[in-house]
């Protein structure tokens, strides 16, 4: 409220107050239309929100409403979103160490195989050596 004004008014909307010690008899006619000011200011604000129900037009209220419940849908499905991936995250990690594992497994039979492989290899040098000696 801007108290230096004569006649001082509401800071909000200009709303003409009543001044103390000076309107002894017009209090109630000055209140009167500050009210009256204050309920078509608050009737502007209600006609620009709209009815919540009002979606042929539709209504700013009913704009917002319908925000609120696509921004909770939106909450919702990210957070399926979120478990889902996680649950494929998990799966691929799963399948991953399942593979990491059978190459490790493969990679120590692989090398065991050459390693009997060349021990054959070995034995097999060392028949065809004696038999060259033996035959020479």
């Amino acid at each position: 409220m801007a108290l230096s004004d004569s006649p001082p008014t509401t800071t909000q909307y200009s709303i003409t107050l009543p001044e103390v010690g000076k309107n002894k008899n017009n209090w109630g006619v000055i209140l009167n239309a500050a009210i009256e000011s204050a309920a078509s200011n608050l009737k502007n604000v209600d006609d620009t929100l709209g009815d919540a129900a009002d979606s042929a037009t539709p209504s700013l209220a009913y704009q917002l409403t319908q925000a609120v419940t696509n921004a909770s849908t939106a909450a919702s499905n990210s957070a399926t979103a979120i478990t889902v991936a996680s649950k494929l995250t998990n799966n691929a990690l799963v399948a991953l160490t399942n593979d990491v594992s059978t190459a490790v497994t493969n990679a120590a039979t692989a090398a065991s195989n050459a390693s009997a492989a060349k021990t054959a290899a070995d034995a097999a040098l060392v028949l065809a050596n004696d038999g060259y000696y033996a035959a020479n």
